[in-house]
């Protein structure tokens, strides 16, 4: 997961400004004076071998969270985050376009008076900054920037490449990537092929183990039999809600690693309380992550998945916004839908919708992130992958249209998994008491 902070600000508790975001990086903290910046590192190991970062090679320092599937493309490095400076020198600012991953980059250029920063497409992994003249703060957390008191602080924006400017202070954005919106292709084969791609490239170069949340629902059912094929170490963890039990039971006796979780009261309260603590908090106009019942259900899987020493979580985050837009041919499935699900001919007459990179987009990946980081555990979305998007981008109208998140349906039935053709979500918690009962404020207890 890890996570960093670029700061000119003194910094005089480092504990209390990192409090946060230490958590997304248990495994080691580096503080290091950059000329003027102070840059903090919190380090997750995930993959290959040990390595502290920032990274410094004379007047360029260059560090990030997340992580670099295809690094092996470019050199012979023992750590994907060692290519970011050798692609950088050589491609300057683009070298973010040639990334696959799902990140956040800093680089700090004192020769050419710069600070280059961006996200992968969807901005899976959260950054925040702060531009006032020579007084600058660059952070995978505001509340790391707020304590430190820094102004102005702005939420990085999904698929865009950052510029500052460190002589003249003024900023430039680019567009990361641009989708190619010709909807042409008449089979769901290369849809396929990229999500078990997705999936073999997200399992590949960590020996770390794997956990899911496994429902009776779509998106969760298509990584598991995915991990299944390929013969990953993983484990699947369940919650009992509102959804075909029957059917997660089938699922169930698939995998000889299937855990049912307790969602217990008590347990509830456990996870609550914790996540009050020690999570940083997102704010959004319409979303309260600490109030919602999935946050509580994700937080059971993670401290299940520290018992059992995993540290990699494949979320179905993604796959709602992009497939199904909560809908199935202009009938909203829930709120959270904003044009039910009914691709049009011209792709252009509403792309992107807002939850492709916004409102429910972002509001779920943080809280994958939030959570995920509090325990210090990596989330990893193989649907927001960008070939697997684009891909579906390039189904034709007909086909995007044909079924209920129709690529994946078209997977079940190729791979003869068990489903069932109705749209069921995780983490619905079924309870037999009144969750108002439940006060995540209360923490005395």
């Amino acid at each position: 997961m890890c996570s960093f902070i670029l700061t000119t600000k003194d910094i005089i508790n480092n504990k209390k400004v990192n409090r946060f975001s230490a958590k997304r990086g248990p495994d080691h903290t580096e503080e290091v004076k950059f000329d003027r910046y102070t840059i903090i590192h919190n380090l997750l190991s995930i993959t290959g071998t040990f390595v502290k970062q920032p990274f410094i090679e004379g007047d360029i320092a260059a560090f990030y969270n997340g992580e670099i599937y295809n690094y092996k493309d470019y050199g012979k490095f023992s750590s994907d985050g060692e290519c970011l400076i050798e692609l950088y020198k050589e491609y300057g600012k683009d070298f973010f376009r040639k990334l696959d991953g799902e990140f956040a980059i800093c680089i700090v250029d004192l020769v050419n008076q710069r600070i280059v920063f961006s996200t992968d497409i969807f901005k899976t992994k959260p950054l925040w900054f702060s531009l006032d003249g020579n007084d600058i703060g660059v952070s995978s957390y505001k509340s790391d920037l707020e304590y430190l008191g820094h102004s102005d602080i702005v939420k990085a924006k999904p698929n865009t490449i950052y510029n500052y400017d460190l002589k003249t202070f003024k900023l430039k954005e680019e567009v990361l990537y641009e989708f190619e919106l010709t909807q042409y292709k008449d089979s769901f084969d290369d849809w396929i092929r990229a999500f078990e791609a997705s999936i073999r490239k997200r399992t590949a170069n960590t020996d770390e183990k794997f956990f899911i949340g496994l429902s009776s629902g779509y998106d969760s059912g298509a990584i598991f039999n995915e991990l299944l094929k390929n013969r990953v170490d993983f484990a699947a963890y369940s919650i009992v809600g509102e959804e075909n039990e029957a059917l997660l039971l089938e699922r169930h006796k698939m995998h000889n690693n299937t855990v049912v979780l307790d969602n217990s009261k008590d347990n509830l309260n456990v996870i609550i309380r914790y996540i009050a603590r020690n999570c940083e908090k997102y704010k959004h106009p319409y979303y309260d992550m600490l109030q919602d019942e999935s946050s509580w259900g994700l937080g059971l899987l993670c401290m299940q998945a520290i018992k059992d020493g995993r540290k990699v979580f494949l979320s179905g985050s993604g796959a709602d916004e992009i497939i199904s837009d909560y809908g199935f041919r202009g009938v909203k499935l829930n709120n959270n839908s904003q044009f039910g699900g009914l691709f049009p001919q011209d792709l252009s007459a509403i792309f992107p919708w807002d939850n492709f990179y916004y409102g429910s987009q972002e509001c779920y990946l943080a809280r994958e992130e939030y959570i995920c980081g509090a325990y210090g555990l990596e989330a990893r979305y193989p649907f927001l992958d960008k070939a697997v998007v684009q891909e579906f981008i390039w189904l034709k109208p007909a086909l995007k249209n044909k079924d209920y998140k129709a690529p994946i349906k078209e997977y079940f039935d190729r791979v003869n998994f068990p489903y069932v053709e109705e749209k069921i979500g995780f983490f619905f918690l079924k309870h037999d008491f009144d969750v108002n009962s439940i006060d995540p404020l209360n923490l005395k207890k």
